[in-house]
């Protein structure tokens, strides 16, 4: 639980060195910037106080929902898998969905996969999930 709430802290220290413009680090940059799209969770950030966020009666998780965003960012850049990159991108430039809206489908898959990863204790279902990144293109 400690470990958890360690990471949470260090989401809230991005937040607060972005909005001092102290100089980040290139991945604290890129989180920086998904934080900065989610005006819905800045009065959290704001408040700098991690147990505070987490007592709130909140219908989403905004460490999750930054985490599964950087996830999927992640995977359209590194190509990893290379489907989400192409998704993403026949997204985008075929069927004008906004590049954030594309992220947000992508993450409600991963999320949805990531559940039922931790349900059965075993390992990311990957050709399911790709599989599923498929018919939703479609």
């Amino acid at each position: 639980m400690f470990e958890s709430l360690q990471k949470q802290q260090k989401l809230m220290d991005v937040w607060k060195k972005g909005k001092n413009e102290i100089k980040l680090k290139i991945d604290e940059q890129e989180i920086y910037e998904i934080m900065k799209m989610h005006p819905e969770y800045h009065k959290f950030f704001d408040s700098g106080d991690v147990f505070n966020m987490l007592n709130k009666k909140e219908k989403t998780n905004p460490f999750f929902h930054i985490i599964l965003h950087t996830l999927v960012k992640k995977q359209v850049d590194e190509r990893e898998p290379g489907i989400v990159r192409a998704a993403y991108h026949h997204l985008v430039n075929n069927k004008d969905i906004d590049s954030h809206e594309a992220y947000h489908g992508f993450m409600i898959i991963l999320a949805d996969e990531m559940h039922d990863m931790m349900k059965r204790r075993g390992k990311l279902n990957m050709e399911r999930y790709k599989s599923r990144i498929e018919k939703f293109l479609e």
